[in-house]
């Protein structure tokens, strides 16, 4: 079984060997190695990834982060986050980052986000962290005719995570609880975005949800 020290050295091993390579490129060269860890070492893989973080804290650190859900790096990465005065590459790593960790440090430092140029990546980060908190969010968003798509796969994702019965009794909760009758009419039209097949969910899987969050003569 491979150590923090040994799994932090074949991570700078990593790093010079692609040195020349775009990110995606390397992340996907890290996560490779991070799948052929065993889960013992997994743990060590997290800690040598915080260390990295702690030591250094670059954006390479940071892009690490998002390779395996780090809860103990949850405040320093916010902390660095809640300093960034404008959206750039930074931002953006630490926004993916604090999607994979999670918690409330995390969800309130992202939220600073939604009304920035990373808005679609703050939304999506947000409703990973806590699907229901991120929902006033997601609903004043959609209120842009482009934020629909973007709606539609953060309310697919959901639904893969939770099923049906859990997702229509959110929306529905979430809508009677505010006083904004277009509420639910906006759900629906994000839901019917896209036709098939680039549409995630089914035609039924739409007519089931459309009819709870409407009434069954809307469908």
């Amino acid at each position: 079984m491979k150590t923090a020290d040994e799994i932090l050295s074949d991570l700078q091993a990593l790093d010079a060997d692609n040195y020349y390579s775009e990110d995606f490129e390397w992340l996907s060269a890290v996560r490779a190695y991070r799948a052929g860890l065993s889960e013992g070492e997994g743990q060590f893989f997290r800690e040598a990834v915080l260390r990295r973080l702690l030591m250094d804290g670059s954006i390479t650190d940071v892009l690490l982060c998002s390779v395996d859900a780090i809860p103990e790096a949850a405040t320093l990465l916010a902390n660095k986050l809640n300093g960034e005065s404008a959206p750039s590459q930074m931002t953006r790593a630490l926004i993916e980052a604090l999607r994979r960790c999670g918690g409330e440090e995390a969800f309130r430092a992202v939220a600073r986000f939604v009304d920035s140029d990373q808005e679609g990546e703050a939304l999506r980060a947000l409703a990973a962290i806590h699907f229901v908190r991120a929902l006033p969010f997601l609903a004043r968003a959609m209120k842009k005719e482009y934020i629909r798509d973007l709606a539609l796969h953060i309310l697919h994702d959901r639904f893969r995570a939770v099923g049906m019965d859990a997702l229509q009794r959110e929306l529905l909760a979430f809508c009677a609880g505010w006083s904004d009758a277009e509420l639910s009419e906006r759900f629906c039209r994000a839901l019917k975005c896209k036709d098939e097949p680039y549409n995630p969910f089914t035609v039924e899987e739409i007519a089931t949800l459309t009819r709870a969050l409407l009434g069954p003569s809307f469908y």
